[in-house]
C-alpha cells in the first residue's frame, strides 16, 4: 500500500472520514472477506507485550465489558432484575432441556455442559445464571454471576465454565473463585470449575 507508514494530518483524516461516512459494504463483499479470513488466527495473537503495555491496555479497556459496574446496575444484578438474557454481548444460544426447560448459553462450552447435565442421571435439576456473588477487586465491589447451580441426588454444586488460561493468568478470576468458595461454604454447596480439560472427557465431544 503506498500510504502504509505515512503520517496523515488531522485535516486529511477528517476528509477521509467524511468521504467514507454513510457508505455501506455490500453483503457479497462481507461474505468474501469472511470466507477469506475464516480460520486465520488474530493478527495480534502471540505478540509479546511488556507489563507496562498490558497495564495501559487494561486501564483503557476497563469498564467496556462490564468490569466496572455502576452501583444501580450492581444492585439490579444482585436482586435478579438484571439478567444476562437481557444483555446479549456474546453469541447466545437457547438450549432446550428435559430437566430445566430453556437454558440460555453464552458459549459453545456452556451448551456442551448443559447437554451433559441434562443427560446425567444423578442430576435432578440445574439453573443458569441465578447465583450472584459480590467480590472485591482493586478496592471496588463487583458481581460474579456464576454459570450453573446444579442439584444432584444428594448434594449441590456451583459450577463455572472457564478456559484454563483465565484461571492461570487472570487476577479477577482468582478473586471471583475465592468469593464463590466462601459462598459455597455458607450455603452447603461446593464450587466446581469446568475447563477444556473436563469438557474433553465428555463422551462424544473432543475438540480442544
Amino acid at each position: 500500500m503506498p500510504r502504509l507508514g505515512q503520517k496523515m494530518s488531522a485535516e486529511h483524516k477528517r476528509n477521509i472520514s467524511n468521504q467514507l461516512k454513510g457508505r455501506s459494504v455490500p453483503q457479497e463483499v462481507k461474505e468474501k472477506i469472511s470466507t477469506t479470513l475464516k480460520g486465520r488466527p488474530s493478527p495480534c495473537l502471540g505478540i509479546p507485550r511488556t507489563e507496562k503495555t498490558k497495564q495501559l491496555l487494561s486501564l483503557k479497556l476497563r469498564g467496556r465489558f462490564g468490569g466496572n459496574i455502576a452501583v444501580g446496575q450492581r444492585k439490579a444484578i444482585l436482586a435478579g432484575t438484571f439478567h444476562p438474557e437481557k444483555n446479549f454481548r456474546t453469541r447466545a444460544q437457547i438450549v432446550q432441556t428435559s430437566k430445566s426447560g430453556s437454558i440460555l448459553c453464552h458459549s459453545s462450552w456452556e451448551q456442551v455442559y448443559t447437554q451433559f447435565l441434562d443427560t446425567t442421571s444423578t442430576v435432578l435439576s440445574f439453573e443458569k445464571d441465578v447465583v450472584r456473588i459480590e467480590y472485591k477487586l482493586e478496592g471496588k465491589t463487583r458481581v460474579f454471576v456464576v454459570d450453573f447451580l446444579v442439584q444432584y441426588v444428594d448434594f449441590k454444586e456451583l459450577v463455572e465454565v472457564k478456559p484454563l488460561y483465565y484461571i492461570q493468568n487472570c487476577l479477577e478470576t482468582k478473586a471471583k473463585f475465592e468469593a464463590a468458595e466462601t459462598w459455597c461454604a455458607k450455603n452447603g454447596s461446593r464450587f466446581v470449575v469446568i475447563t477444556e480439560q473436563e469438557l474433553n472427557k465428555i463422551v462424544g465431544y473432543s475438540r480442544f
